[in-house]
């Protein structure tokens, strides 16, 4: 990546509203065309083991 790309990247970032987290998950998600099931298998995810997360 050049410099003049990095500066680009750069500025948009530092004018960008905060987004959060699972918001930006989601949004790459579906972007991807993955369900959550999709996603989950992919990283691994299990419900069994969030369960005591809650």
């Amino acid at each position: 990546m050049d410099n003049d790309r990095k500066s680009q990247d750069r500025d948009w970032a530092a004018e960008a509203e905060p987004i959060s987290f699972g918001a930006e998950l989601r949004r790459r998600r579906i972007a991807a065309g993955l369900s959550l099931t999709q996603l989950g298998d992919l990283t691994h995810y299990s419900e069994v083991i969030s369960a005591g997360i809650r």
